[in-house]
C-alpha cells in the first residue's frame, strides 16, 4: 500500500479547512446580521455599495437589510435602497424610498431625477414631469432632467417646452450638432411620430388624463389623415378646451369644412396665439383684413418668433393698405425660410460635413432673432475651429444683443 506523503495529504486537507473557514464566516455574518452585534454599519454600507456596482444585486439587498437594524436610514442609505428597488423592478418601493430623503439634502435632486425616470419607464408623463423640472430646480447643474424632459416634450409635440429645456440644457453643457440641429427643427417645422402611435397609445392607457400625450397623439392622427381616429382621441376633451379646439378647426379646414372651421372659432378665447393666427387665415381669405389684422397682431405679440404669425401679420397689413408697415414682416417670413431651407441641408450627410454650414445657420437664427440658438450654432463652430476670429465676433455681439434684450 501506498504510504501518501505529507504534501499529498495537505492537498486532500486545505479545500477542506478552507469550506469549513467559509460556512463558519458565513454562519458568524448571518448570526451578527440577526442581533446586530459586533456589525458597524459604515462598513456594511460600503459592502452594499460595492456589491451593487458590482452586479450583485442580492447581496447588496441582504446587506441593507442588515444595515437597516443598525442605524435609522440615511439619505445615502435611503438612495442605495432605492437603486436596489429599482434593478429588481420594485417601483413603488424605490419611490417610496426616494421620497423620503428630505427636501435640501444634496441628494435631493438625484432623488427626484430617479424619480421621474421611474414614472417615465411606467408611461406616467405627468408625474415624470412634474419630478423632473423639481430635480431641474433643485440642481439647476443637473443635464439629465434636461435631457428627460426633451425626450418628454418632443413625444408630446409641446414646442414651447422643448424650446425652452434645450435652451436651459444649452446655459449648463455644450451642445453636439444632434442637439443645435433638432433645437432649431422643433421650433418651426411640424414632426411626425408615425412610428410613436403605439408609444403615444401606452401612455393614455397607463393614464387617461394625460392631456398632452392625448393631443399629440391626435395630431398625429390627422397629419397622417387619419382625422377620424383623431377625432375619436379628442372626444375626451372639452369644447373648451384651446389645444383641442385648434386641431378641431385643422380637420375641419382638412376636410374642406370652412363653416364648421368658422363656428368652432366663433366663440374662441382670446389670448390664444394658435386660435388667433387660424381666425386671421381665414378672414384674410374671406378678405376681411382689418379682421385678420387684429388677430395676428395679438398672436404676434403673444409669439413674437413664430413664422406664420409674421407672414399672416404682413399679409394683414398689404391687405389693409399699409405695405410699408408690411415690409419687415414679409421680410422676416422670407429669412425664416431661408433658415428651414439650411436645416434641411443640415439633415443630410453633406451638410453635416460642410463647416462653413454652421456658422450659416448661426448667422440665419440670429438674423430671426432666435439668439439662443445662434449661440449654439457660433460655439460648434468655434468647436470645430478655435481660431475662427468671425464666430468669436459673433459670439461677442450675439451675447452684447441679448444682454441689452
Amino acid at each position: 500500500m501506498k504510504v501518501l506523503h505529507e504534501n499529498d495529504g495537505s492537498r486532500w486537507l486545505w479545500p477542506t479547512v478552507l469550506a469549513v473557514m467559509a460556512v463558519t464566516a458565513i454562519g458568524f455574518w448571518v448570526l451578527r446580521a440577526k442581533t446586530g452585534a459586533g456589525l458597524d454599519a459604515e462598513t456594511v454600507w460600503k459592502q452594499a455599495e460595492r456589491d451593487f456596482q458590482e452586479k450583485r444585486y442580492d447581496d447588496a439587498s441582504k446587506a441593507i437589510q442588515i444595515l437597516a437594524k443598525l442605524r435609522t436610514p440615511t439619505p445615502l442609505d435611503l438612495m442605495l435602497r432605492a437603486q436596489v428597488a429599482m434593478v429588481e423592478k420594485r417601483d413603488d418601493d424605490a419611490i417610496a424610498d426616494l421620497s423620503r430623503i428630505p427636501e435640501k439634502d444634496p441628494m435631493q435632486a438625484q432623488a427626484l431625477l430617479l424619480i421621474g425616470q421611474i414614472e417615465l419607464r411606467r408611461k406616467r408623463l405627468r408625474l415624470a414631469e412634474k419630478n423632473l423640472l423639481a430635480a431641474a430646480e433643485a440642481d439647476p447643474k443637473l443635464i439629465m432632467p434636461h435631457r428627460e424632459l426633451i425626450y418628454l416634450y418632443g413625444m408630446q409635440l409641446r414646442r414651447a417646452e422643448l424650446s425652452g429645456q434645450f435652451h436651459a440644457l444649452s446655459k449648463i453643457s455644450p451642445l453636439t450638432y444632434d442637439n443645435a440641429f433638432h433645437w432649431c427643427l422643433t421650433r418651426f417645422t411640424d414632426w411626425e411620430l408615425r412610428e410613436h402611435n403605439q408609444i403615444l397609445s401606452g401612455f393614455l392607457e397607463v393614464d387617461p388624463e394625460d392631456r398632452h400625450s392625448r393631443l399629440a397623439l391626435a395630431e398625429n392622427f390627422r397629419q397622417l389623415g387619419r382625422r377620424d381616429e383623431a377625432e375619436r382621441v379628442l372626444a375626451p376633451l372639452p369644447a373648451s378646451d384651446p389645444q383641442a379646439r385648434v386641431i378641431r378647426v385643422w380637420i375641419a379646414l382638412d376636410r374642406n369644412d370652412e363653416a364648421l372651421a368658422e363656428s368652432l372659432l366663433a366663440d374662441a378665447p382670446e389670448n390664444e396665439p394658435e386660435l388667433d393666427r387660424l381666425i386671421g387665415r381665414l378672414a384674410l381669405a374671406r378678405g376681411d383684413g382689418k379682421k385678420a389684422l387684429k388677430h395676428y397682431q395679438a398672436a404676434h405679440k403673444a409669439q413674437p418668433d413664430n413664422r406664420d404669425g409674421v407672414l399672416g401679420l404682413g399679409q394683414a397689413l398689404v391687405v389693409t393698405g399699409d405695405a410699408a408697415a408690411a415690409a419687415p414682416y414679409l421680410e422676416l417670413a422670407k429669412d425664416y425660410d431661408a433658415l428651414q431651407t439650411l436645416i434641411q441641408r443640415a439633415a443630410t450627410p453633406e451638410g453635416r460635413k460642410d463647416v462653413g454650414l454652421v456658422k450659416s445657420l448661426g448667422a440665419a437664427c440670429e438674423k430671426v432673432n432666435r439668439l439662443p440658438e445662434a449661440l449654439a450654432w457660433y460655439n460648434l463652430a468655434i468647436q470645430q475651429d478655435p481660431l475662427d476670429n468671425d464666430a468669436q465676433k459673433a459670439l461677442f455681439r450675439i451675447k452684447e444683443r441679448a444682454q441689452k434684450e
